[in-house]
């Protein structure tokens, strides 16, 4: 597993992964638009959408703890 490091942006932390953002949406139960509008800061995640995202990275071999995701 890849330990994506810290203080990274959610954006950058995708990039990195390349993972979709529509597989990171899905995983966390939203639209494709409202998680964009987590990467732009417009609005942010829920505990329970961040650790779904968490979970999405881990199976696509990535380890990634919340404190490594900055959203501001």
């Amino acid at each position: 597993m890849v330990k994506i490091r810290d203080n990274l942006t959610l954006k950058a932390c995708r990039i990195i992964a390349d993972i979709k953002a529509e597989e990171l949406a899905k995983a966390a139960g939203v639209t494709v638009d409202t998680y964009y509008k987590w990467e732009r800061g417009g609005s942010f995640p829920n505990l329970p959408q961040i650790n779904k995202i968490i979970q999405c990275y881990a199976e696509n071999g990535f380890f990634v703890e919340m404190n490594d995701i900055n959203f501001f």
